[in-house]
């Protein structure tokens, strides 16, 4: 069983996501002796980025056993939008691998079944959608017409926009249905 926060991850252009991922491995053996833990963003084949989470291998995450036969794990994945691509925008999944004390190996892939009320069946990777708009004419007069202008833009990990490769691009994301709320100042 394996759990992330509950709330889809969202990547926007330029500033790196932090993933907490918690993990229970039922094992007998008395505990954990290596784990390894990526998470994976995509179907799993054709269309996948993995990322390892943070520390070092064979030690990317922290196991503490919480019954005689379960080690719940702890561990941080860290997303950064240059390192995916727009086909990204899929749902994420953990695979955790390594090996009990008494050298017997494990591997478990989970796709986050107690988020069924997502969409989907993971964790979805979601991009950081803006939306900037203008309302015109100021001051409105009571009763007249209000113009609203704006433009919607997400990510483009395809396209850097610096030669230090830290951030990508926005594009407009143009003919999408978009509510706005109003709120009169009396």
């Amino acid at each position: 069983m394996s759990r992330y926060g509950g709330k889809p991850i969202v990547v926007g252009t330029r500033d790196r996501v932090s993933v907490p991922i918690t993990v229970q491995l039922d094992n007998s053996s008395g505990g954990i002796t290596t784990i390894d833990a990526m998470l994976w963003i995509g179907d799993g084949y054709s269309s996948s980025f993995s990322f390892y989470l943070d520390g070092p291998a064979g030690q990317n995450m922290t196991c503490e056993k919480t019954t005689s036969t379960v080690s719940t794990c702890t561990g941080t994945a860290t997303l950064y939008p240059t390192q995916l691509h727009n086909s990204a925008t899929m749902p994420a999944w953990l695979q955790v691998s390594g090996y009990a004390y008494d050298g017997g190996r494990y591997l478990l892939n989970s796709k986050y079944p107690e988020y069924a009320d997502l969409p989907g069946t993971s964790v979805p990777v979601l991009k950081q959608t803006t939306l900037t708009v203008k309302a015109t004419p100021k001051p409105v007069r009571k009763g007249g017409t209000v113009t609203i202008t704006g433009q919607l833009n997400r990510p483009d990990w395809n396209t850097l926009i610096d030669p230090y490769g830290t951030a990508t691009a926005t594009v407009g994301y143009p003919k999408q249905p978009v509510k706005l709320q109003f709120k009169s100042w009396s």
